[in-house]
């Protein structure tokens, strides 16, 4: 069972994006959960390629964000270009964008959404737009592990931080995953780590939800720190005018925008990236109205900072 196991773990994680060093400072990967996709009858153990694309093709819906009735870029609209945010390091958060329209400012000019981000399971007819109310969460664990590997005791410490539905699941995934991390760190097929054990020294909960799931795990050093962002965002202020049952035209006047510093304590700058999209997201719902459509989002400034 243990071998059938592994085998299909192995199938079924691909690499979506890995920056990766011998010293093990970064690594970013994507891997994908053993289980149905939700809206479908496909099983994703017998049929990986054909969820992934059910899934795939549902999250491009969601993040497209509805119509826009602007025939000018978000950039041009969105303008501003200095932060409030003073000190830390600057980050590119353009691969962990969730609206195609949102950007980000970087001291290289401005980058454009390019997502290596994965999705999995989706929610279906839990309001308008799509999205669960109650859906998926970003989790953050810092963990320290040990095993055996080639006759000698072994030990790292790693900070994971995964999409799911409850934390339990969260923990119960990061275990698995782990195993098959510290198998492709030394070179050695899973199998050859013996003795696994994994302690949650400590857990993180991000304060949004979506009603789809990352299929991503980021695994980095552990270091405490957070992550702040400066966000000037766009959002449908009111709902498009409907007279008897037709759907009026979208205009321009019916978006607004605002400005705020977000504060994540994720220390994982890409689940810190997604959160805080949702938090945006909450805010611009209680701004305009349930239904609002994701926002489109000018990153002025994303930097992460580490406690002394």
């Amino acid at each position: 069972m243990k071998k059938i196991l592994t085998v299909c773990l192995k199938r079924l994680l691909p690499l979506v994006c890995v920056v990766y060093t011998l010293s093990g400072c970064i690594m970013v990967e994507a891997a994908v959960e053993i289980g149905g996709a939700v809206g479908e009858a496909v099983d994703a153990a017998k049929e990986p390629a054909r969820a992934k694309k059910l899934a795939a093709e549902r999250a491009q819906q969601y993040s497209q964000g509805g119509e826009s009735p602007f025939t000018n870029p978000a950039e041009e609209r969105l303008t501003r270009r200095t932060s409030t945010i003073a000190g830390g390091t600057p980050v590119d958060v353009s691969p962990y964008l969730v609206h195609r329209n949102s950007f980000t400012v970087t001291e290289d000019g401005i980058q454009h959404f390019r997502s290596a981000l994965d999705f999995a399971e989706v929610y279906h007819d839990k309001n308008s737009t799509g999205f669960a109310l109650n859906g998926f969460a970003m989790f953050e664990f810092d963990t320290a592990i040990t095993f055996e590997a080639d006759n000698q005791a072994r030990q790292m410490n790693a900070t994971a931080a995964v999409s799911a539905a409850s934390q339990s699941k969260a923990k119960d995934y990061v275990k698995k995953y782990m195993q098959q991390y510290a198998a492709r760190r030394l070179g050695l097929e899973p199998q050859a780590i013996k003795k696994f054990k994994i302690q949650f020294l400590k857990a993180r909960k991000g304060k949004s939800q979506f009603g789809f799931r990352f299929d991503n795990v980021f695994v980095h050093n552990t270091k405490p720190g957070y992550v702040q962002f400066d966000v000037e965002v766009e959002y449908q202020k009111k709902k498009t005018p409907a007279f008897m049952g037709f759907k009026g035209k979208l205009k321009p006047e019916l978006f607004s925008v605002f400005n705020q510093v977000y504060r994540s304590d994720f220390t994982t700058v890409e689940a810190a990236a997604i959160d805080v999209q949702g938090i945006i997201w909450k805010d611009a719902r209680k701004k305009g109205f349930k239904e609002t459509p994701l926002p489109i989002i000018n990153f002025v400034k994303a930097a992460s900072f580490t406690d002394k």
